[in-house]
């Protein structure tokens, strides 16, 4: 009898393959570990893992690995199960805009305005 092995104890016990049940010797019963179950597997889905949970099978979203970008140019990575795509994320890095570089002339007035500022203390 095949059953289906899932991971034990995590807060998602996902799937982990099939293993074949041992017959009791005495009473020739199929013997379940308590990390498998004999209920049918859900199909594959794409970006999701399969667990098992509460006697059935569920599905959770893996984007693990998944870098996105905010709009402020800061970068994130997403690093657990069950974590989808803020709705405002980007998959490329914004361009932000840079500070415009100040003429010669702010320059040299940013500079008077200092030496008057300390003049005047």
């Amino acid at each position: 009898m095949q059953l289906h092995k899932f991971q034990l104890g995590a807060e998602f016990p996902l799937y982990q393959g099939d293993i074949e049940a041992r017959q009791d010797p005495v009473t020739g019963d199929y013997l379940v570990p308590a990390f498998a179950t004999d209920v049918a597997l859900i199909e594959e889905k794409a970006g999701h893992q399969r667990f098992f949970k509460e006697g059935q099978w569920h599905y959770v979203i893996d984007k693990i690995g998944t870098q996105y970008w905010l709009a402020d140019g800061s970068q994130h990575t997403i690093e657990s199960l069950g974590k989808d795509l803020p709705t405002d994320a980007l998959l490329e890095a914004p361009v932000l805009e840079d500070e415009p570089t100040p003429t010669k002339s702010q320059k040299v007035l940013g500079q008077l305005k200092k030496i008057v500022s300390r003049k005047t203390v």
